[in-house]
């Protein structure tokens, strides 16, 4: 386990301020905080969404959730 959270660690540490830096870039000097903070929920919550699309019942939740777990082993999988 300290392994995979070893490595979940270094991932998050060197992709978010990658994408925060370039979210940024074209920010003035004096937004550059705000518009990070703004930046970022946005974008996750877009990528959740596309994950878990939009089910209509408890059972499709259920199915969306579980796509999603895979999705997110894959990744991790891949990024290991």
């Amino acid at each position: 386990m300290l392994g995979g959270m070893i490595l979940t660690g270094i991932g998050v540490g060197l992709t978010l301020p990658t994408l925060m830096a370039t979210g940024a870039s074209s920010l003035p000097a004096h937004s550059v905080a705000i518009g990070c903070d703004q930046h970022a929920a946005p974008d996750r919550l877009a990528i959740l969404i596309a994950i878990l699309g939009t089910p209509g019942s408890p059972t499709a939740a259920l199915g969306a959730y579980e796509a999603a777990s895979w999705v997110i082993a894959g990744i991790s999988l891949l990024a290991a």
